[in-house]
C-alpha cells in the first residue's frame, strides 16, 4: 500500500506544478510544469550536501521529500496555496535568507517529523500501524535497496520515500492471516481518483470485493472527500446514505 502511494505522488506534484505554471507572477516557482518540478527536485538533490536550515532543524534530502508527500495531499485552491508558499520559503531558507514568520505547515511538519510524540506525530504512528497489519514485508534490506534503484527514474522524488525499509518488515514473526472480503452487503463507497493515500485502483480492488457497494467516483486529488472537499454529488450520496442508508442505483461518476 504505501509502495502504491510513490506513482500517485509524482502525479501529486505534476498536478500542483501545472497551477503553479499558471500563477507563477504570483509565486515565480516557474513559468512552466517542468520548470516548478525541476525546482523541487533541486531543492532535494542540494539539501543532500546543504541541508536547509528551518528553526532548530536541518532538512536534507530524506525529510524534504515527505514534505512534499504533506503538501501534494489535496488539489482545492487553499492547499495549493499553502504548499506554494512552503515551497517559497523552503528556496529562501535555501539560499541562506531569513524567513520571519515560517509558514505554519511547515513549522506543523517539522513537529511531525522531529518531535513525534507531539502533534500529528501519534498519527503518524497509527498509520504505520494500518500499514504494517495488513500484509508481512520482507526484512532484507536489500530488497529495498533494489526496489529504490528501480524506481529513481520513475519516481525522482518519491522513490526513497515510498521503498525504503519500515517497521513492517520486523512487525510480525508470521504473515497476519488474511481476512478475504467477497459478499454482497450494502455499503457505500466514495473515492477520489488522485487520491495520494489510498489510491484510485486500490479503491477499485476495494469495489470488486464489496460486491452490494455502490462507488462515487470524484474527479480530483484528495484523501478525505466528505464534507471537506465540496463535492456536491459525493456529499448528496453521503448523506442519503447517512439519513436512511439508501444507495446509488448503480455506480456514480461526480463531475469535479
Amino acid at each position: 500500500m504505501f509502495q502504491d502511494m510513490g506513482p500517485a505522488n509524482e502525479k501529486a506534484i505534476d498536478g500542483f506544478s501545472q497551477w503553479a505554471a499558471e500563477r507563477n507572477s504570483t509565486y515565480a516557482l516557474g513559468s512552466t510544469p517542468a520548470e516548478v518540478r525541476a525546482l523541487i527536485e533541486k531543492l532535494i538533490s542540494d539539501a543532500a550536501t546543504t541541508p536547509i536550515q528551518i528553526g532548530d532543524y536541518a532538512v536534507d534530502d530524506h525529510v524534504l521529500p515527505f514534505l512534499m508527500y504533506v503538501n501534494g495531499t489535496g488539489d482545492t485552491e487553499k492547499e495549493s496555496e499553502a504548499f506554494a508558499q512552503v515551497l517559497v520559503q523552503l528556496r529562501e531558507l535555501a539560499a541562506g535568507k531569513t524567513v520571519e514568520d515560517i509558514h505554519p505547515q511547515l513549522t506543523g511538519l517539522m513537529q511531525a517529523w522531529f518531535q513525534t510524540e507531539l502533534g500529528t506525530g501519534p498519527d503518524y504512528a497509527g498509520t504505520i500501524a494500518i500499514v504494517c497489519g495488513d500484509v508481512s514485508m520482507p526484512s532484507d534490506p536489500a530488497w529495498y535497496r533494489n526496489k529504490l534503484e528501480e524506481h529513481r527514474g520513475d519516481q525522482p522524488i518519491f522513490a526513497g520515500t515510498h521503498n525504503t525499509i519500515m517497521p513492517c518488515a520486523f512487525w510480525r514473526s508470521e504473515a497476519p492471516k488474511r481476512i478475504d472480503i467477497d459478499n454482497n452487503v450494502p455499503a457505500l463507497q466514495i473515492q477520489a481518483t488522485g487520491d495520494t493515500r489510498t489510491t484510485y485502483d486500490e479503491g477499485l480492488g476495494m469495489h470488486e470485493a464489496m460486491k452490494g457497494s455502490r462507488l462515487v467516483t470524484v474527479p480530483g486529488r484528495t484523501h478525505a472527500v466528505f464534507p471537506g472537499y465540496a463535492n456536491t454529488c459525493a456529499n448528496a450520496a453521503v448523506n442519503s446514505y447517512l439519513l436512511d442508508g439508501s444507495l446509488p442505483a448503480e455506480d456514480v461518476v461526480c463531475e469535479s
